[in-house]
């Protein structure tokens, strides 16, 4: 079995303590995988009404902007009187603005922006 154990750099210190917890384990492999960035898709979304939704999905990147699997996300809205966002990364347009949306992991943030509103349909490219 193979175990992962994240870390950004703000936190390496708690995953080389990890790591040399998780080294006891006889069989279990352990790799160390660095966490640099956190890319959040789309990174910009619109919605002309309220109730109207849309999913967000977040990928963690190591340095050389490959992915690292299996990260759980902590996501939350700048503004939950425009949009709210669930565990799994579903937002629900609640009124009338715009508001940034962020999938955090320890140490590492990655952002969206949602605007809600009928001139986000105005916008070009919409």
């Amino acid at each position: 079995m193979k175990t992962y154990v994240y870390a950004s750099c703000p936190t390496l210190s708690w995953a080389v303590s990890a790591l040399a917890l998780a080294g006891c384990g006889g069989s279990t492999a352990t790799a160390l995988l660095v966490v640099d960035t956190v890319s959040v898709d789309p990174a910009e979304a619109s919605l002309e009404t309220v109730a109207s939704t849309t999913e967000f999905t977040a990928v963690a990147l190591d340095r050389s902007g490959e992915e690292v699997p299996g990260v759980i996300f902590l996501w939350s809205s700048s503004d939950e009187a425009v949009a709210t966002i669930d565990a799994d990364g579903l937002a629900i347009a609640t009124g009338t603005g715009s508001a940034v949306i962020q999938a955090t992991m320890p140490g590492v943030t990655g952002s969206a922006t949602i605007v809600v509103g009928p001139a986000a349909s105005a916008s070009p490219g919409r």
